[in-house]
């Protein structure tokens, strides 16, 4: 049996550190492709010496518009075909729209958006050939809404939401051998809200408030499941696809902007 091999952006820390965790866990060997700070290296170490597992580090730029394909490069030059593809690199800003550093929120649409499509039209295709393999793409709870203050961050991740739904339906033509899941948590615990500015702001603390450990859990099982989507915490599902929708826009919006507020 041939080994098997993921690739997760964004998975030095947080979310995408702890779905490396569960990879190498499941006997995986890993290219983990973040910044190139002490962060990579102390996930690396971590990883094969607790599990064991080859860990490959890419110290990359997602800003950077060939870093996707530099990414790519690595992997395919390294002759191991993907099983799993884990976009969980981004990054989020918070503030009125006319106030934010016009570069800071082009870079977070390079990452969140640009990386993302990048790297699931170079890897999507071997899967197809192949007959076989997941991607896990992941959005965030204010992409399923116009979320004012983070209206920049809001709106990637309606793109992440919406490509990845697309792609899912097309890949359905595999009949499950390759699927497309796309994950929506709720605020969580990890440098997001020191990257964005937000340390102190109550959707980081509130009974609601995730652990990355408890989003990877929940969105490994589902990726491997070949989940289409999940909204976390469970009661999301409720809010988002019931009876949130069944409110007018305005007051949607309204109740956004109160929540965002400090």
């Amino acid at each position: 049996m041939r080994e098997k091999y993921a690739l997760v952006t964004g998975g030095s820390s947080g979310i995408g550190y702890s779905l490396a965790q569960l990879l190498a866990c499941d006997g995986y060997q890993i290219f983990l492709a973040a910044l190139g700070d002490e962060k990579l290296v102390e996930a690396q170490k971590e990883l094969e010496g607790d599990y064991g597992v080859e860990v490959l580090p890419i110290a990359v730029d997602l800003r950077e518009r060939e870093a996707p394909f530099q990414i790519y490069q690595q992997t395919e030059g390294s002759g191991y075909a993907l099983d799993v593809l884990i976009n969980c690199a981004g990054f989020g800003t918070y503030g009125g729209f006319e106030q934010l550093e016009p570069k800071r929120d082009y870079d977070l649409v390079l990452v969140n958006c640009g990386a993302l499509i990048a790297l699931t039209r170079l890897i999507y295709p071997q899967m197809l050939e192949r007959g076989s393999g997941r991607i896990l793409n992941m959005s965030s709870t204010v992409g399923l809404q116009p979320t004012p203050y983070m209206a920049v961050y809001s709106a990637s991740k309606a793109f992440v939401s919406t490509f990845s739904l697309s792609l899912s339906f097309e890949a359905r033509k595999t009949g499950g051998a390759v699927s497309v899941t796309t994950v929506y948590p709720y605020a969580t615990r990890t440098r997001f809200a020191e990257a964005a500015n937000m340390v102190g702001h109550r959707l980081f603390n509130n009974i609601f408030t995730l652990e990355p450990e408890k989003v990877a859990a929940a969105a490994y099982r589902a990726m491997l499941a070949g989940r289409e989507r999940l909204v976390l915490p469970r009661i999301g599902s409720l809010v988002f696809d019931g009876l949130y929708r069944l409110m007018p826009i305005r007051s949607r919006m309204a109740l956004v902007k109160w929540g965002m507020r400090t």
